[in-house]
């Protein structure tokens, strides 16, 4: 990476020359600020987003950096897709996913259009590491039985990991009590028994591997929260121990800063929240926390900035909420005296989205009377923190609107990485429905697609159950197929075509089962197996059959 990280060559706006010197000064947050906010006046304008994935990317946070390239892809034109393949590859490289790197890294080459990208350099290690790659090579020898348990711990955490609960009882069950690593592996053992209900063994599994002096931050804090559930007495002693305990790394620095926050034990949490952003001065859940101590500690100007400092290294609606409420707190205006220290909304806040989202889904109220302002507020805590039905839910809001901006917002969702797919399904299968977008940008499984929209043109007779069952279709399928969405169109007019001749479209009732009748009436075959589709369509197999065979009943003469 170059010494001047935010250095591409179709930038030419002032702006980028304030960022490029705050960034040659070290002010990553306040580069970061200006270029945050001129995307929000300038939300069509491609580069803007890709210098900001790049600042994330010199911070370390590859998550926030992988976002915004995807947003660079939505707003970018196809021949400068190489830069965000680029951006996309090295960022996957640096979270470790080698697979993703490889594939973005492929993308770029594919889609090469002479000039150098910002991560060139990132592409030869990889290409390098891929060359240089050689197979594990074990020597045979002889080991120790401290080594043996080690690896019988080590096994059992990966049972624990995947759920595995009695293969890790068992495996640890062979370290003896005489061993030097009995404490931890009894400690890890008490996890398992924990996961499988043994409440009583877990809680004699910790004891025990206290006893055996087996005392680590993540010891200590699964102890509290055992004995805190299980109201078994000693909380205290364990709070005292931990409070005590010397985190090492930043990894066990930040469990001990959540647990002392959680049991109220606030000026210890505030010294290590100073000791962690020493060493990471660009940590952000730190940053956070500090921010929430510091407002409840009275200083709302300090809090203020720390809660502007997180919101600009996360760009997180949640941090955005708390940083309006410490501005309004500076004013004289406190809403709040305490805040819960808890990376979402307050309670009464996500009480009144939940009402909005509600009144206007039974008809009391209609988008229209709510700010457009306040709806996106309620769209970016659905999608940051809320339920998948809570998505679905503002996303049915939002494609039913005739609002220019909500829609756009919705379909710019659709790349967020964070969101599953099974969401994005339904809110392609709403923008089909109800926008007039020829093409939706689409990441599904972390890959980046363009999905051409083929609306058909459907006769009067069920015209509206037609369109929303073939919408339905048309996201279902948006997951598995990009090039034979065109016989979909063609199966579903052939299909109402079909059943008006017969007189039969009265009969069709249900969207879904009229959506998987479309794929199948369209000769697509996606799946080679039936059941399969009818899982995908959450439909009866005899249901579907039904309607086909509705197609096959000849008309009487009168």
């Amino acid at each position: 990476m170059s010494e001047k990280i935010v250095e591409f060559k179709r930038s030419i706006d002032t702006v980028y020359e304030l960022a490029n010197k705050k960034c040659d000064e070290g002010d990553y947050v306040g580069a970061l600020s200006s270029l945050l906010f001129e995307s929000s006046q300038n939300t069509d304008y491609a580069d803007i987003y890709a210098h900001i994935a790049d600042i994330y990317t010199e911070l370390g946070l590859y998550e926030n950096a992988i976002c915004f390239w995807f947003k660079y892809l939505l707003k970018s034109k196809k021949k400068y897709y190489c830069d965000g393949f680029n951006g996309l590859g090295a960022n996957y490289y640096f979270t470790g996913d080698k697979n993703l790197a490889g594939y973005y890294f492929g993308e770029q080459i594919k889609n090469d259009n002479g000039e150098p990208s910002v991560y060139e350099e990132v592409l030869e290690e990889f290409r390098d590491e891929l060359l240089n790659e050689k197979p594990n090579i074990h020597l045979v020898k002889d080991v120790t039985d401290e080594e043996i348990d080690k690896g019988v711990i080590e096994k059992a955490r990966e049972y624990n990991k995947v759920g595995s609960y009695q293969e890790a009882i068992n495996s640890l069950n062979t370290v003896s009590s005489k061993s030097p690593l009995y404490g931890e592996a009894i400690s890890e053992r008490a996890f398992s028994n924990f996961c499988i209900e043994k409440i009583d063994d877990a809680v004699k599994d910790v004891k025990e591997g206290i006893k055996a002096g087996y005392v680590t931050v993540n010891s200590l804090t699964f102890a509290i929260h055992l004995f805190v559930v299980t109201e078994t007495e000693g909380v205290e002693n364990l709070l005292d121990l931990l409070s005590n305990l010397k985190a090492e790394t930043v990894e066990e620095k930040y469990k001990k800063l959540t647990a002392l926050c959680e049991f109220c034990l606030f000026e210890q949490a505030d010294l290590l929240a100073d000791d962690i952003l020493k060493e990471d001065k660009f940590d952000v859940n730190t940053t956070f926390i500090k921010a929430f101590l510091t407002y409840n500690n009275g200083d709302y100007e300090k809090a203020e900035t720390l809660f502007q400092r997180a919101y600009i290294l996360s760009f997180s609606p949640i941090a955005l909420f708390y940083l309006r409420q410490s501005q309004q707190a500076v004013l004289g205006n406190v809403k709040y005296k305490n805040f819960k220290i808890a990376f979402d909304l307050p309670t009464d806040e996500i009480e009144n989205i939940n009402g909005i989202i509600k009144s206007i889904l039974e008809g009391e109220k209609t988008s229209a009377d709510f700010p457009v302002s306040r709806l996106k507020e309620v769209a970016d805590w659905c999608f940051t923190c809320g339920s998948n039905s809570s998505k679905i839910a503002i996303a049915v809001i939002f494609a039913k609107t005739e609002n220019k901006e909500c829609i756009n917002y919705l379909a710019e969702q659709l790349v967020n990485p964070s969101i599953i797919d099974e969401v994005k399904m339904r809110m392609v299968s709403l923008l089909c429905e109800y926008s007039s977008f020829k093409e939706l940008k689409v990441v599904y499984g972390h890959i980046f697609r363009i999905i051409k929209v083929i609306r058909p043109e459907f006769i009067d007779q069920k015209e509206l159950l037609f369109k929303k069952a073939y919408s339905y279709a048309f996201g279902r399928l948006s997951l598995f197929e990009s090039k034979r969405l065109h016989l979909l169109e063609l199966g579903a007019i052939e299909l109402q075509k079909e059943l008006n001749a017969c007189n039969n479209l009265d009969k069709i009732k249900d969207v879904a089962t009229l959506a998987c009748a479309i794929y199948f009436y369209s000769g697509m075959n996606t799946f080679k197996e039936p059941s399969v589709v009818y899982r995908l369509f959450d439909v009866k197999k005899k249901d579907v059959v039904q309607i086909i065979k509705l197609t096959e009943e000849i008309k009487d003469d009168d």
